[in-house]
């Protein structure tokens, strides 16, 4: 059985913001509508949602660490074969209320009614170099969240019912050792209500369900490998808050054929002939706005760099661009025949004087 730390990702100190963080990443990354068909999937979702359930409430997550995950998930089960609670206690050793103050609260937690929320795992955004220089709109599919439409955010089946509590009888408290007679302690199952109300099966309890939200987003010309960009939701059904809080999403740059970036600038090779570098030429030279003519003086040497001034990739913050770096790469020449050796042979004499 394993620990909801260790399921969500997360240490133990982990605070709320981070045990929210890896439930939406992995929410995402596990859901049913994520990955129809997949029976693992949906398992995994659940065992998450339960985690989360239980590590998000400080009065659940208490009683987690104190008790323990085993002893956790016993005392918060219905007991088997129709034994009392009484007798799980007495099986774990407690000859005490083992809950003194842990059900300080009298609703139970499938009755809290949740805001409607957006995932705050970020989604990332492949870019090709073109795209992330000068700029580009995405068709993005963000996963929000958001009140379950069959039971509208308690995460129990309403039209069914309350039920009495199989735990207590619907008597809302226990012994707390069997054939005893006291006022015992609250119930866990029903948290001293008496009665449950069977689970809605759409949501797994949790009254919320995750949609997955189409949206398009402006990427700004500059952006880089990593580079969080906010996207604010529109839509009646986005609330007030959702509107300014918006969401972020993160870039990845895909490698490019012929262009290096480093910062905001570019670099690049060009081939040349021996005699484009002795003679000189001009030549055409790809760069991210497209082919340019490049003058190459005579005399031109392997390894040489020539600078496009402002051809490279625009800042974010203020005006102007980078700079594009070419480099000079000779073509030397594999297979050579009987007069082109005896041609550069005369050559190296001639240089040599």
């Amino acid at each position: 059985m394993q620990d909801y730390y260790e399921l969500l990702g997360i240490s133990p100190q982990a605070g709320e913001k981070e045990v929210r963080r890896a439930y939406r990443r992995l929410a995402r990354q596990y859901h049913p509508e994520i990955n129809p068909g997949d029976r693992e999937a949906e398992k995994k979702f659940k065992e998450i949602a339960e985690a989360f359930r239980v590590l998000s409430d400080p009065v659940l997550r208490e009683q987690y660490d104190r008790l323990g995950p085993h002893l956790f998930r016993r005392l918060r089960t219905t007991p088997p074969h129709g034994k009392g609670a009484g007798e799980t206690f007495s099986a774990a050793g407690w000859e005490e209320d083992p809950f003194p103050d842990l059900f300080k609260r009298q609703q139970p937690p499938s009755f809290r009614h949740p805001t409607t929320r957006r995932l705050a795992s970020p989604p990332t955004v492949e870019l090709s170099l073109e795209e992330a220089v000068h700029g580009t709109r995405k068709e993005l599919a963000i996963p929000v969240e958001r009140p379950c439409p069959s039971c509208h955010r308690p995460g129990t089946e309403a039209e069914k019912g309350l039920l009495p509590c199989p735990a207590c009888q619907g008597t809302g408290r226990q012994a707390l050792l069997p054939g005893t007679v006291g006022p015992g302690y609250p119930c866990p199952r029903c948290a001293g209500q008496g009665s449950i109300r069977p689970g809605c099966p759409r949501c797994h309890g949790q009254g919320m369900t995750v949609e997955m939200e189409r949206c398009t987003v402006e990427i700004p010309p500059g952006v880089g490998d990593g580079t969080r960009i906010r996207v604010t939701m529109r839509g009646k059904a986005v609330r007030k808050e959702e509107r300014r809080e918006g969401l972020y999403i993160t870039t990845r740059i895909r490698p490019h054929p012929l262009f290096h970036r480093k910062g905001n600038d570019l670099y690049s090779s060009l081939p040349l002939s021996i005699a484009q570098a002795a003679l000189g030429s001009r030549v055409e030279v790809p760069t991210i706005d497209g082919p340019l003519l490049l003058t190459i003086p005579p005399g031109t040497q392997g390894g040489q760099t020539f600078c496009l001034r402002g051809k490279g990739v625009p800042y974010r913050k203020g005006k102007g661009r980078g700079d594009h770096y070419i480099t000079v790469v000779i073509r030397i020449p594999q297979h050579l025949d009987q007069r082109s050796i005896e041609l550069i042979r005369e050559l190296e004499k001639r240089t040599q004087r």
